[in-house]
């Protein structure tokens, strides 16, 4: 299987699965064009495969967004494919700020890099449009207030743009991948689950986009199931599980 793609953006591809997405796009011989607050990172990764070309750019600073979305359509001459993987790491500053954050890159980011390129995507009829969810964003789990809250609004975002754009020829997908061994996920406390390597999940992520007209790229599995399986559940017994999972949780921080 093969993306169709002839052209990339991938945005937050300065390590973990945005990296290595873009190393396997690129190996297709896919003109991938990787962004990134690293400049170095992304310089150093653009020189190992010709196919890469390193565009800088914070997403919190919208107005460059858009200037960058305008520079990769000129450069490649189209922009076929775009993969939003970029997600403010890290804690700091009170709630407000958390939230503020998380939903200034993970969210408003998302929109400021999409918008030009829709635009571009509309004019030529075609496109296809990926964003990278969570399963935690089916319901609310402790310790993800700030990163759950951008991951559901992106969900939400992904199925408005497939009902909105797809009539027009642009294909958008869902992405929820579980806990994939990345240097975000290392940082967390907890026990993660089914923990997948990066190279595994790229693969089931690189055969997902090769069926543009499925809408969820979501592994794994049993993972998968038993999120959908907690967002059916009453509210009574659900917030009776989270409960107790945070109970555990505090134990396990405490220890």
């Amino acid at each position: 299987m093969i993306v169709s793609a002839k052209t990339a953006w991938i945005i937050g591809a300065s390590s973990g699965i945005g990296a290595a997405l873009a190393d396997r796009l690129a190996a297709e011989g896919i003109k991938v064009a990787i962004s990134a607050r690293s400049a170095d990172k992304l310089t150093s990764q653009a020189e190992q495969n010709a196919n890469l070309k390193a565009y800088p750019l914070d997403v919190g600073d919208h107005v460059a967004c858009k200037s960058v979305a305008e520079q990769i359509a000129q450069d490649f001459g189209s922009i076929d494919l775009v993969v939003f993987c970029a997600v403010r790491s890290g804690a700091t500053g009170n709630f407000h700020e958390n939230m503020h954050q998380g939903i200034q890159v993970g969210l408003l980011g998302a929109t400021a890099c999409l918008e030009p390129v829709m635009e571009h995507m509309v004019a030529k009829k075609s496109g296809h449009i990926t964003l990278i969810g969570s399963p935690v964003g089916f319901r609310a789990l402790p310790g993800t207030r700030s990163y759950g809250t951008v991951k559901a609004a992106l969900h939400y975002l992904a199925e408005s743009l497939r009902v909105e754009y797809e009539p027009l020829g642009i294909n958008t997908q869902l992405i929820l991948p579980g806990f994939v061994d990345t240097p975000l996920t290392r940082r967390n406390s907890f026990q993660m689950p089914f923990l997948m390597s990066t190279d595994k999940a790229v693969e089931r992520i690189y055969a997902g986009l090769c069926k543009p007209h499925k809408f969820e790229i979501a592994f794994p599995r049993r993972l998968i199931w038993s999120m959908r399986l907690i967002a059916t559940l009453p509210n009574f017994i659900y917030f009776a599980l989270a409960s107790a999972l945070k109970r555990r949780m505090d134990s396990e921080d405490d220890g």
